[in-house]
This record gives structure tokens, sequence and C-alpha cells, in this order.
């Protein structure tokens, strides 16, 4: 079962392991869990059944794993279930205070088929019908995703915010939000088809964004008040943003084949000539004080700009098309290669490794160091989310949607790995 948060509801299935206490086996009455999630600081969950006996259970949490189990010994008819939760085993409850209640669960138990038990946990003094939501964490590598309130939802890049909540970029005319529940909103920025693409929060505490279709970089708070700025070459074609480790914001300039450089403080753009037919296109502060960038051409190569201009071009295989970059736990930096289905790494010295994917024509883009310490990446041309240790050991993870186009991946304020899916117009979020 997968929880599911929308509009501040949590439903939520729990993991549980038995303590022994199970009825004897002529009461037949029963209920079958196949469940992965707990609340994240439980350690006991006791659940009383009330029909024409009650039957209490106390079952301690195994929130790591997938258990499988039955509820045995149940009175059979209607009857009535709760459960609470404790942050303690089950072996030192008495006395304790509940930290999690159920609200009630009204079901029908029958002699010859087990149901699933699905419970709706709050925290122990607040209202009920699950209106305070409670961070559960999800198993690992797994999956949620969120459909977005406002339409057209053609998602493309994502950051985390200054505010705890993640932001995204809608193509035509909205900076998006969602926070870790789910729960999304917009602001329109422009009206008509803006072309927004790239998305970071900038040392100001800003959202920093690309308007591609308007040759602008726009500011904006977390309340949708926002500033552009005019970018000095006309259609240059901003595409990918980053916070320098300078303290400005970068971005790329795919027609115009230059790198531009805003002063936060000011607004103020510079713009850095790169070779014709470059095509700069991801973007990243290095942990060297370089930003570092991929250049998407025929050729194919990996840029390094120093914070006054000077470029420096590691050359990749041919017709690799360098596309998404970050920097990687172990100092180095990491990009994918959208055309050969590999991820490399490049040394601050410009020593370069690639790593195949484990499948073909996944055709990787975005890429981001996720809690973990292993990188992490979306694959436009499959269903999945791929992941790489810092030594190359490739893995990779199941979407729900199928032909969901995930296109950009960030690393969440709650931990988690956010990423969005233009196929579907759904931004989702994966427990690293």
């Amino acid at each position: 079962m997968r929880n599911r948060r929308a509009m501040m509801l949590t439903f939520v299935s729990l993991a549980w392991l038995g303590c022994g206490d199970d009825q004897p086996a002529e009461q037949v009455g029963q209920a079958t869990a196949a469940l992965t999630l707990a609340p994240k600081d439980a350690k006991c969950v006791v659940i009383t059944t009330t029909g024409t006996s009650t039957v209490t259970k106390s079952f301690n949490v195994n929130p790591a794993g997938t258990t499988v189990f039955n509820i045995t010994g149940l009175p059979i008819g209607n009857d009535t279930m709760t459960a609470n939760a404790y942050n303690v085993p089950c072996a030192n409850i008495s006395g304790q205070q509940a930290t999690y209640v159920s609200d009630t669960l009204n079901v029908t138990i029958s002699a010859s088929m087990p149901i699933m038990v699905t419970f709706t946990m709050r925290p122990f003094g607040t209202l009920g019908g699950g209106s305070v939501s409670v961070d559960f964490p999800q198993p690992h590598g797994s999956v949620t995703e969120y459909p977005i309130s406002f339409s057209p939802a053609n998602v493309q890049f994502i950051t985390a915010g200054p505010d705890g909540n993640v932001w995204f970029t809608e193509f035509g005319s909205r900076i998006g939000a969602i926070d870790r529940w789910g729960n999304s909103w917009g602001y329109v920025v422009y009206n008509g088809v803006a072309g927004l693409y790239g998305i970071t929060t900038g040392p100001d505490g800003y959202l920093w964004f690309v308007e591609n279709y308007n040759n602008r970089i726009g500011r904006m708070n977390t309340t949708g008040s926002f500033a552009e700025f005019s970018i000095p070459t006309a259609s240059s074609g901003p595409f990918m943003i980053a916070a320098g480790p300078d303290g400005n914001i970068w971005f790329t300039e795919q027609a115009a084949f230059k790198i531009g450089r805003v002063n936060p403080a000011t607004g103020s753009i510079t713009e850095f000539a790169l070779a014709a037919n470059t095509y700069p296109t991801g973007i990243v502060g290095g942990p060297d004080g370089n930003v570092w960038l991929t250049e998407s051409t025929y050729t194919s190569k990996i840029g390094r700009i120093t914070p006054t201009g000077t470029v420096t071009e590691y050359a990749l295989p041919v017709n690799s098309y360098p596309w998404g970059i970050t920097a990687g736990p172990d100092g180095n930096l990491w990009f994918t290669e959208n055309n050969s289905n590999k991820v490399g790494r490049i040394t601050t010295a410009g020593v370069v490794t690639e790593y195949t994917e484990l499948s073909s024509f996944t055709y990787p883009s975005g890429i981001v160091a996720g809690s973990d310490g292993n990188l992490w990446f979306v694959e436009e041309g499959t269903s999945t989310i791929g992941r790489v240790t810092t030594s190359g050991a490739m893995a990779q993870f199941a979407i729900p949607s199928q032909n969901s186009y995930a296109f950009a991946i960030a690393a969440g304020p709650d931990g988690n790995l956010w990423f969005t899916e233009q196929g579907v117009g759904k931004v989702a979020r994966l427990t690293p």
C-alpha cells in the first residue's frame, strides 16, 4: 500500500511485526495486512477491535521492511477498530501516552475472507479526520506521485525552496510550489507563454528562474512577488540556472553560446562568450569555487568557467550529448550523457570516467546528489529513476505512471528526491 497526502489528509499503512500475543487458532475472524509504512518514530502499535467481544493486539513496528501478517482472533461481524502508536517498544508502553492515534475504522469481519486494514493516523491531541499531517517515511527507493493542482501543468525544472517547500517551473506562465504532503499551488508570472525552464534558490533567499521566450531572468519571493531582468543579448535562449560559489546567479544561453552571470543585489547581468555551436545546457556551482557546465554539441564537452569568466573545456565522446550536471558528495562533478545512456564523473582536474546504464534508450537528463551519498538521475526514455554510487554501481527504480517523461530532479528540504514528470503533469517524491 502507498500513503497518499492530499488536502492535508494522511492515509497511512503500518508495517508491524507480531509480539506473539495471537488468540487461539479456533477464533477464525481475521484481518490480513501487507504493509510497508509506519510513523517515523513509532516503535509499537496497539490495535483494539470491538464487536461481540474486545480484542487488543500489540505489534512491534518494523518501518524498514515489508511485513505480511494476520491479525487473528477478531470478533466476526460489524466491528470498530482503532490503533495507537507509541515511540517506545511494546514492552515499555505501560503508563505511556500514545504518540499517534487513529480515527475510528468501521469494518466487517468474516470467517471466510480476511480484510485489508488501513488506518488514518494523527498525532495524539490533534483533531480527528486526519486533519493534521504526520511525516511518514517510505521504503528505500519508493516513489509517490502528486498531480499538480493547476492546469496546464507542463512541469519543467525543480529546486528546493528557501521556505521548506519544493518549487518548479511550468513552461507556460507559472512558478509552482509543492509541500511535503503533495499540496501544490502556483503564481502567474506572465500572461502568455514565457517558456519557463531552469529555477534555483539564490543566496539572497529568492527563487531565480529563466524566461526562455521572453529573454529574461526572473526573481521571485515565496509569496509570489517577482521582478524581471532583461538579458543583454537578444534571443539568447536561456535554459538552466544555478547559484554559483561566488554568491552570484549563473545561467546558460543556448542560442547565444554564452554563459550569463547575475548580481543578485542589483540584477545586473554579465555575459561570457563560449565557442560557436557549443549549446551550453546544464550548469552548477563546483566544489573548487568555479562554475561547471555541459556543452551539448555534437563534439560534446564539459566546461569550467571561473568567477571572472575564464573558460576551460574537457572533451567527451562525440555525440554523447552531456545534459544535466551536479556536484557530487565525493568532490567531483557528475553529469548525464543523454544520447549515449551513460552517467559521467569528472574531477576538478578534468579526468573523466563514464558508467553505462543498466538499460538502453533511457536518455538520462537531470541529475542530483541525494542525502544518502549517491547520485540520482531521471531517465526520459523510460519510466524509471536511476541511482549511481560514487564507485559507479547502478540501480533503477520504477515510476508508477507509464510515459511519465521524467525530466528534472532536485534534493528536497525534507531529505527526499523530488522530480518532474512532463508526460503526466505531476511532481513526484522518491525516498533515497
